[in-house]
């Protein structure tokens, strides 16, 4: 199997050969290491290995004898058994790039794939990044319109735009529901049903802002009609 080159400057691999490539995860001294991990920390083999350390320890401490010799037989045979079979005889995991080299696909046809989706990942990212921002800009400036219909209603208080404080909680899971999505872009890579859903999010959180916008002016004006249709149009908006 052909191995990918590595060009090198004064000792050092360069910055596009350091990208991820098939072998950071996929070779088979890591399948090894996760085979032993398995064996070593399985049920089937720690509870027996306790067992024995423990008659073992019983032995030192009172002695050798028949019922103990059988507990300690027994114990390191069930751990043995326990390690041959989860590292040399249970079924191996299918590993999806070994079907592909076993096509003909070679390591760098598969590393020049990478690369450039690992870019577009960071890119990706470094969108998310600025659009959270943007978002909290938002939340903050909605915050302060918040805080000033509530100022205005101490005066009047009138009963329908009181209900307007707990509108900031639908707002914080409008927000928790974009960390959600972010999450599940860097977990599973960039898909168009998230890309939509960060799009419609957005959309939702303009729209919003625009009719809390409205709904002050309505309060400034004192058109209590006008701030009716707002109310319920906001009411409507966070609760669909």
């Amino acid at each position: 199997m052909p191995k990918p080159k590595h060009s090198e400057k004064n000792g050092k691999k360069s910055t596009a050969d350091s990208a991820l490539t098939v072998r950071d995860f996929s070779t088979p001294e890591m399948r090894k290491k996760a085979l032993l991990k398995k064996a070593f920390t399985h049920p089937t083999t720690t509870c027996p290995a306790a067992g024995f350390a423990g008659s073992v320890l019983w032995a030192i401490v009172l002695g050798l004898s028949p019922t103990l010799f059988l507990i300690g037989f027994a114990t390191f045979g069930a751990t043995c058994i326990s390690f041959v079979w989860h590292y040399f005889l249970s079924p191996r995991p299918v590993d999806p790039y070994e079907k592909l080299l076993a096509r003909g696909v070679t390591v760098e046809d598969l590393n020049n794939f990478l690369r450039p989706s690992v870019q577009t990942l960071q890119k990706i990212n470094d969108l998310l990044k600025e659009f959270s921002g943007e978002f909290k800009r938002k939340v903050e400036n909605l915050r302060d319109i918040i805080q000033a219909i509530l100022e205005n209603c101490a005066q009047d208080d009138p009963s329908d735009i009181r209900r307007i404080a707990t509108f900031p909680n639908h707002i914080q899971r409008t927000a928790k529901l974009l960390e959600k999505y972010a999450e599940l872009q860097r977990k599973a890579g960039w898909s168009e049903t998230i890309r939509k859903s960060l799009s419609d999010i957005e959309a939702s959180i303009t729209n919003l802002h625009t009719h809390y916008v409205n709904l002050f002016d309505r309060l400034q004006q004192n058109d209590l009609d006008g701030l009716q249709v707002e109310a319920e149009t906001l009411e409507k908006i966070l609760e669909s």
